[in-house]
């Protein structure tokens, strides 16, 4: 074992715990049950979940400190909850400038209220009200359980390049009506439109997001119909990645804690392929997505990617929804576990039981 700690301060020696046994164990209702009976030290709680997890809560722990505090409605509950914990995902809503011809998902495929054609969202009036008539305080309430943050980018909060006082689309249904009343030369309000939102069957925050712009583009005129379509994981993939799909609710899990891993792909790359960006939309980031990985100048990086948030915002390419933050449940037995936004396992090495 370790004669010297991996950093200062660090673990070393024998590691507490000999034996650690992971359970795959699909179902909510089952994995609540054995943390209920103390059969399990922790378990992975949904977000519509967590409500459940929060009753047997006895002490709240801040990550940022390391220190832990009283439940003071239920002080001998069982479990400790690390909350606020800043997640390095996000869900959006990513928009195709070019939909295949043959998609099944632009019904009449004509803008005569029967569907759409298949550059509907090369219009950026209609981009621009798919962000303004999305409700993100009721997406952040009802899908992230109040627990979520807006982005105004592709770059999450905390991270080098996020501008807390950057742009915001407001959630703003006359500015959605008036956004669509100048698209395609003014035919929407009186001809109307029928797409589909997809998102992974199971998914229930991705299909939250498509029911809160169906009913919110409904809201504006009945004439302006959104479908919300479940798929199989493989169908779901399978059509974003062949650009079949007019709307998709889906999202990134950061490859590498850097900026650019969230601009890359979601201006150049991955999501730019997927949404058949333009080539000059693409070749207006890729100078800002180049510049801003060839600096080592943190002041400069972070110039760099406040002018590519800005124009991230004004092309409005993709809607950009909420960073959620994360919980951990534990039973209060257990010690030595921390946060580590950019390790998605648990360091067991740190760790020991009470």
């Amino acid at each position: 074992w370790r004669t010297e700690p991996i950093w200062e301060g660090g673990p070393s020696g024998v590691p507490a715990i000999k034996t650690v046994v992971v359970t795959l164990v699909d179902e909510w209702g089952t994995r609540f049950a054995a943390l209920q009976a103390g059969d399990a030290e922790t378990v992975a709680v949904p977000v519509a979940n967590r409500p459940q997890a929060d009753e047997y809560v006895g002490e709240f722990c801040d990550y940022a400190t390391n220190t832990c505090t009283p439940n003071e409605e239920n002080p001998n509950g069982p479990l400790r909850k690390w909350g606020a914990l800043p997640a390095t995902s996000r869900t959006d809503m990513f928009m195709t400038f070019d939909v295949g011809a043959d998609s099944p998902y632009i019904g009449s495929g004509q803008l005569d209220g029967n569907g759409v054609p298949p550059d509907f969202f090369s219009d950026e009036h209609v981009r621009r009200a798919m962000n303004y008539c999305f409700d993100y305080d009721t997406y952040i309430a009802e899908a992230l359980n109040g627990e979520g943050v807006r982005n105004n980018g592709p770059i999450i909060k905390d991270m080098l390049g996020y501008n807390e006082d950057g742009p915001y689309y407001p959630y703003d249904p006359e500015a959605c009506a008036a956004e669509l009343a100048q698209a395609w030369g003014g035919v929407l309000p009186e001809t109307g439109f029928r797409f589909q939102i997809a998102y992974n069957t199971g998914n229930t925050t991705r299909q939250t997001i498509g029911e809160i712009l169906q009913a919110e583009l409904g809201a504006i005129n009945e004439l302006y119909q959104v479908e919300v379509v479940g798929l199989p994981w493989p169908t779901f993939l399978r059509t974003f990645r062949a650009s079949q799909i007019p709307v998709i609710a889906s999202g990134w899990a950061e490859d590498i804690h850097d900026p650019h891993n969230w601009v890359q792909p979601f201006t150049v790359g991955t999501y730019a392929g997927r949404q058949v960006l333009p080539q000059e939309i693409i070749d207006q980031f890729t100078e800002l997505v180049n510049a801003g990985v060839a600096t080592a100048d943190p002041a400069e990086r972070e110039a760099i990617y406040a002018e590519l948030q800005q124009l991230h915002h004004d092309l409005a390419i993709q809607v950009t929804l909420a960073q959620a933050l994360g919980s951990r449940y534990e039973q209060r037995w257990v010690d030595g576990w921390y946060y580590n936004p950019i390790e998605p396992g648990t360091f067991y090495y740190s760790m020991s039981m009470k």
